[in-house]
């Protein structure tokens, strides 16, 4: 998860992954958006 949005993404860093944590992302123009997520903090 912490690559997927750091890495591949270029979202930044998560604070905090819980047990079972999901985000659901929709692109856009090529660009991803966090549509819904649960139990996960971001720090951007």
């Amino acid at each position: 998860m912490r690559v997927l949005f750091r890495d591949i993404l270029k979202k930044g860093e998560l604070e905090e992954i819980g047990d079972c944590a999901w985000a659901e992302l929709e692109s856009i123009n090529g660009q991803f958006l966090i549509k819904d997520s649960k139990r996960i903090k971001f720090l951007f």
